[in-house]
This record gives C-alpha cells, sequence and structure tokens, in this order.
C-alpha cells in the first residue's frame, strides 16, 4: 500500500489582521505496482486533510481542506506525489483555548478508491497563540 510521508505543518499569523496562513504538506509514495496499476489501469486515489486543534480528551477539526485527487495528472502517476493544501482563516475561528497556545496537528487519510483501502498519518504539533 503507498505510504504518506514527510507530513508538516506551517501556520503564520498576523496579529493586526486576525488571519492566518495554514499550510500542511506531505508526500505520497507509491509503489511500481501502484504507478503501473495508476497508468494502465486508472487505479486513483484520494488524499483527505484537516486541520486538527489537540484536545484532552478528543481532537476539533478546525479546517477541513478539499480532497485531493492522485494522481494529479491521469496516466502520469509518479512514484512520489507532493501534495500542498493551504488556506487562509481567521485567527479567532481557529483558537479554541482560553490561556496558552493552540496545538495543532495535520492528518492526512489516503484512501484507494478501488479497494477503500486506507492510510493515516499526522504532521508533528505546533503550539500557535492564535489569542487576539
Amino acid at each position: 500500500m503507498a505510504t504518506i510521508t514527510n507530513p508538516r505543518l506551517a501556520i503564520t499569523t498576523d496579529r493586526s489582521h486576525d488571519a492566518a496562513t495554514v499550510v500542511v504538506s506531505c508526500d505520497v509514495a507509491f509503489t511500481t505496482f501502484e504507478v503501473n496499476s495508476m497508468n494502465k489501469l486508472g487505479l486513483r486515489y484520494s488524499l483527505r486533510c484537516d486541520l486538527l486543534d489537540m484536545d484532552l480528551l478528543y481532537s476539533d477539526t478546525v479546517i477541513r481542506f478539499e480532497e485531493v485527487d492522485l494522481p494529479h495528472t491521469r496516466g502520469k502517476a509518479e512514484h512520489l506525489e507532493h501534495v500542498e493544501f493551504t488556506s487562509a482563516a481567521k485567527m479567532s475561528s481557529m483558537h479554541m483555548y482560553v490561556f496558552g497556545k493552540d496545538p495543532l496537528y495535520g492528518r492526512f487519510v489516503l484512501t484507494n478508491r478501488e479497494t477503500g483501502a486506507e492510510v493515516s498519518a499526522h504532521s508533528p504539533t505546533v503550539l500557535v497563540d492564535l489569542a487576539a
């Protein structure tokens, strides 16, 4: 099964405009069999990404990004596909904690559209001060 590698999360904030730019990225590594299946048989994968705020009991979804189809170009699959999810959001809408920094991370779920098999990974947690 394909693997998700190099998951990363970067958040830049602009306090004066209550704005944050979120970039979550990863690489998806496919086997030779999977690349051949995508190029010759039209096999497709989908990659979902959510930005989550790590809570003590459960994680809350802060941003749900639009799903990406892989390979990016039909019939031109590569062994390594880079995917980047970007969003601009209000810092105040992302802020969950009353005090301190918000612990955020990106969660990726790769789904084989033929079999329904899934692989998931998440980025390292980033602590961000989102308080106004």
